[in-house]
C-alpha cells in the first residue's frame, strides 16, 4: 500500500512540477483508487508522515525527500 501510494503522489507531483500537491478528491475516494480501505489509508498517510516522508496539511501533502519517491 505505501509503495502504491508514493507511486501515486510521484505522478502527481511530477505533473504539477512540484512536491506539494493539494488532493482533489476526498481521502476515502484516493483510497479505492489504491485498493485499500481508507482507514488503512490513513494509518499509510500517519507512517509515512512519522518517517518524514511526508508533511500532511489536510488536503496538501507535501514530499519532503524526493529520494523516497518510488
Amino acid at each position: 500500500m505505501q509503495s502504491r501510494f508514493l507511486s501515486y503522489l510521484n505522478h502527481a507531483v511530477s505533473e504539477q512540477n512540484s512536491n506539494r500537491i493539494e488532493l482533489s478528491v476526498p481521502k476515502k475516494d484516493i483510497a479505492l483508487l489504491l485498493g485499500t480501505t481508507p482507514e488503512n489509508f490513513s494509518r499509510t498517510l500517519k507512517k509515512l508522515a512519522d518517517d518524514n516522508i511526508i508533511i500532511v496539511d489536510g488536503m496538501i501533502i507535501t514530499l519532503i525527500n524526493p529520494a523516497c519517491k518510488t
